[in-house]
């Protein structure tokens, strides 16, 4: 819905009437920009061209712009849907938030000048495709041509949503998967040099998208981590179902059921592995009380109660202890231990 909002908003922009839009700035980001660096970017990006150069900022403002977010997409509904639905919502509202400032702050680009010379900005003029027209010279079309002349927004120079997609995409996605914000962060270092160079944007429209993008991953990070948890644990708690973990045997215990367990470590064959699981008897106690822990191999139930589906069944014998117990003088003070059947 974000993301719709944002493309209605970008397209219908042009329709609103000139009277009530406001006036277009000339010089308010070339001021800014001989503020920040000393002198206007196109004066430093933008003064020798080549072949290479301009086929390579091509690539990078054209096919690997809108390639990168549904590239991104794909990538996130791999991994977790939940995230993915996260980063569509955030990545929509950081869109409209920047095409609402362009429609509030027009500003002009650094091909104005060329295109238009000394002409007043005025709503209604063509857009220029800047260095582009280098590339579409060299290839023999009228591409890039054809799309800037009936672009709905010519003025919308600042913020560079450029510079704010590239960024925004190599955080989110790298939060999940490390090698994908140093991918984004060189292919958001070569969009910014690119919009600069094929005169398309100053130097403060790329860092005003950029501190944009950064503002909208911080506004979904913990989103997209808490999203990312409950699918690990949605897709743990499935795994545990389809494989279940083996019952643990139990501790180290004594009589006769420690010579089966023991024979059963060595030959599976002579015992079967549903009764070798499992310990036959043992013995607790606590202060004055012993207990005895016997297994019984046949089922057994009374009169009132129904057989038991379980092919073991365990009985306890609670035995009060002397308050202070006396060590036994002969064989025959022992107590005898039996087992139930």
């Amino acid at each position: 819905g974000e993301c719709f909002a944002y493309l209605c908003l970008f397209d219908e922009a042009q329709f609103l009437p000139s009277n009530l839009r406001p006036g277009i700035s000339l010089k308010l980001m070339e001021d800014w920009d001989t503020f920040l660096i000393g002198t206007p970017a196109p004066h430093i990006f933008a003064v020798s061209f080549t072949t290479g150069k301009d086929l390579l900022a091509a690539l990078a403002y054209g096919l690997m712009h809108y390639i990168a977010p549904f590239a991104a997409m794909y990538f996130l509904s791999r991994k977790s849907i939940r995230a993915l639905q996260v980063f569509a919502r955030a990545f929509g509202r950081m869109n409209f938030l920047a095409v609402l400032i362009q429609i509030l702050f027009p500003n002009v680009p650094p091909w104005f000048a060329v295109y238009y010379g000394p002409q007043a900005p005025q709503y209604g003029m063509r857009g220029f495709p800047g260095g582009l027209v280098r590339v579409d010279h060299l290839l023999g079309t009228q591409l890039f041509e054809k799309e800037f002349y009936e672009e709905p927004m010519p003025f919308a120079s600042w913020p560079s949503l450029h510079a704010c997609w590239p960024l925004f995409i190599g955080l989110c996605v790298g939060t999940i998967s490390w090698p994908f914000l140093v991918i984004g962060t060189l292919h958001w270092c070569l969009v910014c040099w690119a919009v600069m160079y094929l005169e398309h944007h100053w130097f403060f429209d790329v860092l005003s998208g950029s501190v944009l993008a950064i503002g909208a991953y911080l506004y979904c990070r913990e989103d997209i981590l808490r999203a990312m948890l409950k699918t690990r644990r949605e897709e743990s708690r499935s795994a545990h179902i389809q494989n279940p973990p083996h019952q643990a045997q139990s501790p180290s215990f004594t009589g006769w059921g420690s010579e089966l367990h023991s024979r059963s470590k060595h030959n599976h064959e002579e015992i079967s592995p549903e009764v070798a699981q499992y310990p036959l008897s043992h013995t607790w106690s606590r202060p004055g009380y012993s207990c005895n822990t016997s297994a019984v191999i046949e089922p057994t139930c009374s009169s009132n109660t129904a057989p038991s589906t379980d092919s073991r069944q365990k009985s306890f014998e609670l035995v009060r202890l002397p308050s202070q117990p006396q060590r036994p003088n002969t064989l025959d003070d022992v107590p005898e231990i039996s087992v139930v059947s």
